[in-house]
């Protein structure tokens, strides 16, 4: 749900405020209150804050001039000043009576002392600090730096750094609540899990009116946030693993020729198309479709949501199973799959008929190159034996001719 004031310039501050049991917040050196889902003004000359804190009837206002504190926001002046120093925000452990001021030299410790507010210890020496929430079961001090990394700060004052924001994010501010560790950022809000370290985004895409979040704050189960076009309330039990987005086969195309689901039977090398549209509202056109052929591979091949078709050139041939899904700016997939079933023709040089042919031209190119041989060995055999023919014909003949020249008489 969003809400806008009269005022055309960013919110310096947001806070709930218990004894008014309202939302307050500071544009320009005035302060609103946000109540029965109305906006209205309740002072006009209230010191630009970047955070107030009710505690005890009071109120701890941090502001770049420094920490102080307030009896009264409509009427009454700052009571006590209890930092000079840039200070942007603060928070309060009942425990120990102690107050956490984030300022441009660290993390300032106070203690209650006689009445006043003395200070104690300053951590993280040197750095600039954004923000700081408490963990009262843990007793565990959440720190958030400028350089935009996240330190826990133990009972002992131990400081261990836990996590860093991706480089192009910049947090203004954190929140615990419910193990859940809220960041406003330039990119949305991240909800952080501080077990797991896993978090997810809510930004424009889930329809908060942008993603510049400056502060927030918490009412009952819901959670406000001041970013620079107004105020959004953001449920806390939003569920992030709810389906919103479907996908439809709007046509199926071989070789650029409609075709129908049920009668999908390409030749090798066609080209098949798909033509989708996909309804993801919250994605904003930032979802992406996916496709796998799981007669052959198993993972998933993502395409972007401006493609005008899904195209496959070379389908393996065979019989094959298509699936193809949509998945939103979350990851998460579309409430349906589309299933195609079909088969490719083999080439022809994979067919029956064509392995056939082949074996045939074989056996004839066997044959003709069996014969060729059989006709060149009987001409080789018919010449040599027609050498042999002569030679005895040309011994019969010098026999007779020795057989005359011969005496007669002395062969008798």
């Amino acid at each position: 749900m969003f809400f806008s004031s009269d005022r055309k310039a960013d919110i310096q501050c947001l806070f709930y405020d218990c004894k008014r049991t309202c939302i307050c917040f500071n544009i320009n050196n005035i302060l609103y209150q946000f109540k029965d889902g109305k906006i209205s003004s309740i002072n006009a000359k209230f010191p630009t804050a970047k955070y107030v804190l009710p505690l005890n009837n009071q109120y701890v206002v941090a502001s770049s001039f420094g920490l102080y504190i307030y009896d009264d926001l409509v009427n009454s002046e700052a009571k006590q000043w209890l930092l000079n120093s840039w200070t942007r925000e603060v928070c309060f452990d009942e425990k120990s009576n102690r107050l956490f001021a984030a300022t441009n030299e660290g993390l300032v410790v106070l203690s209650f002392v006689n009445d006043t507010w003395v200070i104690k210890d300053t951590l993280l020496k040197g750095k600039q600090i954004n923000s700081v929430s408490f963990d009262e079961k843990k007793e565990l001090l959440y720190v958030l730096s400028f350089d935009d990394k996240l330190y826990t700060i133990d009972a002992s004052n131990q400081t261990q750094q836990f996590f860093e924001l991706p480089p192009s994010v910049h947090a203004s501010q954190i929140r615990l609540k419910n193990n859940m560790l809220f960041i406003a950022s330039n990119a949305g809000l991240y909800k952080f899990d501080v077990s797991t370290k896993n978090y997810t985004v809510f930004n424009r895409l889930n329809g908060l009116s942008s993603n510049e979040i400056m502060y927030m704050d918490f009412v009952g189960d819901n959670i406000y946030l001041a970013t620079s076009m107004g105020i959004n309330r953001l449920p806390l039990t939003t569920k992030q693993g709810a389906v919103s987005s479907k996908l439809y086969l709007d046509d199926i195309l071989i070789d650029k020729k409609s075709t129908d689901a049920n009668s999908l039977i390409l030749n090798y090398n066609q080209l098949l198309s798909l033509k989708l549209s996909g309804l993801s509202y919250s994605s904003n056109g930032t979802f992406t479709y996916a496709y796998r052929i799981v007669s052959s591979d198993s993972s998933w091949v993502k395409l972007p949501a401006s493609i005008e078709s899904i195209d496959f050139q070379s389908m393996p041939y065979g019989e094959f199973i298509l699936e193809v899904k949509l998945i939103d700016h979350l990851g998460k997939d579309s409430e349906n799959i589309i299933v195609l079933k079909g088969q490719v023709k083999p080439p022809f040089w994979q067919r029956t008929w064509f392995m056939i042919l082949e074996a045939l031209v074989l056996v004839i190119v066997l044959l003709a190159a069996f014969k060729y041989r059989l006709k060149k060995i009987e001409k080789k055999q018919a010449e040599e034996l027609k050498r042999i023919n002569l030679e005895n014909e040309l011994r019969l003949v010098q026999q007779s001719a020795l057989k005359a020249q011969m005496n007669p008489h002395f062969i008798f």
